[in-house]
């Protein structure tokens, strides 16, 4: 923040300003799910359990959740596309950072495949 205040043309062409607090978390790739430490390992399985579990809290009508992390996933495979999230898990796959007190996704990147 103080950085952009300081320099008037840097904040006069700021698009975002980001501010974090780094958790222990580890790189999840999908689809598929999969990790920098492997495929069908906690590291993946954890990543496809929380975004699971997001779509479920946003659309918790009975099935809707499912029907929309579906539609998701068949989207980013029909248009070549791959989702990187942060995968932050307190006290699961190794602390490394400040602990949270909640296990949460957070997408950093999206690339397209194809």
């Amino acid at each position: 923040g103080s950085w952009l205040s300081m320099r008037p043309e840097a904040a006069a062409s700021a698009r975002t300003l980001v501010i974090s607090k780094k958790h222990s978390g580890h790189l999840v790739m999908a689809p598929p799910f999969y990790s920098k430490n492997g495929v069908g390992s906690v590291y993946s399985r954890l990543g496809e359990l929380l975004l699971r579990s997001h779509f479920a809290a946003v659309w918790p009508e009975e099935n809707s959740g499912t029907t929309a992390f579906v539609a998701w996933w068949e989207h980013s495979l029909a248009h070549g596309l791959c989702y990187s999230f942060e995968c932050v898990a307190p006290r699961v796959a190794g602390d490394h950072g400040a602990t949270p007190s909640a296990a949460y996704l957070v997408l950093t990147c999206v690339t397209h495949t194809g």
